[in-house]
C-alpha cells in the first residue's frame, strides 16, 4: 500500500458514520479546541468523535490556529488515566485471550531520586527480583503507539512485595500466576506487580538496572551508610538463609547470574570487615557463602535497627532460630 493510499485508509477509519460535511469546519473553532483539547484534556479522536470528522481533520484545525499538541508523554499520562492504553493478553489454557487495560499507577514518583535507607532497600529487591519493559502499547483510538516504561517485581511469595509496595507509597495490584507446566520445564506459582511509570523507569536505568539485566548487572556505587539496606534487599531477593543439615548452625548464600554483581557486593563486605569469600560457579550463576561466627556478623550487618517493615521476616526468623539453638 502506498503512502497515499494508506493516508485515506486511516481517514476513513477514523470518520464516523454520522459525518456531515461543512459542519465540523464551523464547530472546530480556536475557542472550542482550546476548551475541549486543552482544558478538557480531550484526546484529538474524542475531539473528532464530537464535531463527527476526522481525527487527521482536528490535527489540521490544531496547526491551522497555533494550538501546541501534548507531548507523546502527557499523551500517554492522560491515556493511561483515562483507561484508553489495552493489550490482548492470552489465558493460562493458551486458548482465548483478554482485553487488559493499563491504569496509571499511584505512586511516590520521587521514591528513586535520592538516597535513603528504604529507598536503598527497595533498590535491592529490584535489583534481584525485579525486571525493567521498555513497552510500547498502541492507544486503539488514535492509533498512536505510546512509550509506557514498566517495572515487575516477581516473588515466590507475598510479604515482600507487600512490603516495598507500601514503602514506595504505591497501590499496584498484587497478582497472582498459577503453577505452568512446559514441554520441557515446569513454572511454579509466584505473585508479581506491575508499575508503568517513565519517571520511575528513568530513574532505575540512571541507578544502574537496565532491559535484560541477570547476566550482565554490575554493584552499584552509593553513599556507605545506606549499604548495608540495599545488600539486605538483595539477600531478601536472591540470597538465602538455612540452617546446616548436619550441625544446625546458620548458614547464608547469596546466588547472582552476574560475576561482575556477586564480585561488586563482596568487595563492599570486605571493606566494612568481613573476610574474603570464594566465588562458586554453576552451570548458570554464581555464588558465596557465610558459615559459622560470619553469618552472626552478617546479621547485625543487616538487621540491628532496622525496622520491621524493612526485612523478609522468614529470613530473618531463620537467623534468630537457629543463634538460639
Amino acid at each position: 500500500m502506498c503512502e497515499l493510499c494508506y493516508q485515506k485508509t486511516i481517514e476513513n477509519e477514523h470518520k464516523p458514520d454520522s459525518r456531515k460535511r461543512g459542519s465540523a469546519g464551523k464547530q472546530l473553532t480556536r475557542d472550542f479546541l482550546i476548551t475541549e483539547y486543552v482544558n478538557g484534556n480531550k484526546s484529538l479522536s474524542d475531539v473528532a468523535a464530537i464535531a463527527s470528522c476526522s481525527r487527521q481533520y482536528v490535527y489540521k484545525k490544531m496547526k491551522e490556529y497555533g494550538i501546541p499538541l501534548r507531548t507523546k508523554r502527557n499523551a500517554r499520562d492522560l491515556a493511561l488515566e483515562s483507561g484508553k492504553l489495552q493489550f490482548k493478553n492470552i489465558d493460562d489454557d493458551q486458548i482465548g485471550s483478554r482485553t487488559v487495560i493499563l491504569q496509571k499507577n499511584k505512586i511516590n514518583e520521587t521514591f528513586f531520586k535520592n538516597w535513603t535507607n528504604g529507598m536503598a532497600y527497595v533498590l535491592g529487591v529490584i535489583y534481584t527480583d525485579g525486571s525493567l519493559r521498555p513497552g510500547f502499547i498502541r492507544d486503539p483510538q488514535s492509533r498512536d503507539t505510546l512509550r509506557v516504561g514498566r517495572l515487575t517485581v516477581s516473588q515466590k511469595e507475598p510479604e515482600l512485595l507487600e512490603r516495598i509496595l507500601k514503602l514506595m507509597n504505591c497501590n499496584a495490584k498484587l497478582l497472582f500466576r498459577k503453577q505452568r507446566k512446559y514441554e520441557k520445564t515446569v513454572a511454579g506459582e509466584i505473585y508479581y506487580f506491575h508499575i508503568n511509570s517513565d519517571e520511575i523507569y528513568d530513574d532505575l536505568v540512571r541507578l544502574g538496572l537496565s532491559p535484560n539485566k541477570s547476566m550482565t548487572i554490575q554493584f552499584p556505587t552509593m553513599p556507605g551508610p545506606v549499604l548495608r539496606h540495599f545488600i539486605r534487599g538483595c539477600w531478601d531477593g536472591d540470597g538465602s538463609v538455612y540452617l546446616d543439615s548436619g550441625s544446625g548452625t546458620v548458614c547464608a548464600s547469596f546466588v547472582s547470574g552476574s560475576y561482575d554483581f556477586i564480585l561488586g557486593m563482596l568487595r563492599e563486605l570486605n571493606a566494612v570487615g568481613f573476610s574474603t569469600r570464594k566465588i562458586h560457579r554453576t552451570r548458570k550463576s554464581f555464588y558465596f557463602r557465610f558459615t559459622g561466627r560470619e553469618c552472626v556478623s552478617l546479621y547485625h550487618f543487616l538487621y540491628d535497627g532496622v525496622p520491621e517493615d524493612m526485612y523478609l521476616s522468614r529470613k530473618h526468623c531463620v537467623f534468630e532460630s537457629g543463634f538460639q539453638k
